[in-house]
């Protein structure tokens, strides 16, 4: 995930709070933030493999090669 994913799913949840010019991370809320990334980065990357698997089925390939789509599920959060 990136970082402006990340904050925003701190301040819907109220973890990331800001005060003035200052954001102020709430400890409380750190399980049900870490649930959230985990729900957003499954879902991210099976979207990768949709894709994949996509363009497959649009160049007539029956077996993807494995290797890309772990590849591209690596390469995430890396841009």
């Amino acid at each position: 995930m990136t970082q402006d994913e990340i904050r925003k799913i701190a301040k819907e949840i109220g973890m990331l709070q800001i005060h003035g010019a200052y954001d102020v991370w709430v400890p409380d809320y750190v399980e049900e933030f870490a649930k959230l990334v985990a729900e957003h980065e499954r879902e991210a990357c099976a979207k990768v493999v949709d894709d994949i698997e996509a363009r497959c089925i649009a160049k007539d390939v029956d077996d993807p090669p494995l290797e890309h789509i772990a590849a591209a599920i690596r390469s995430r959060g890396t841009t």
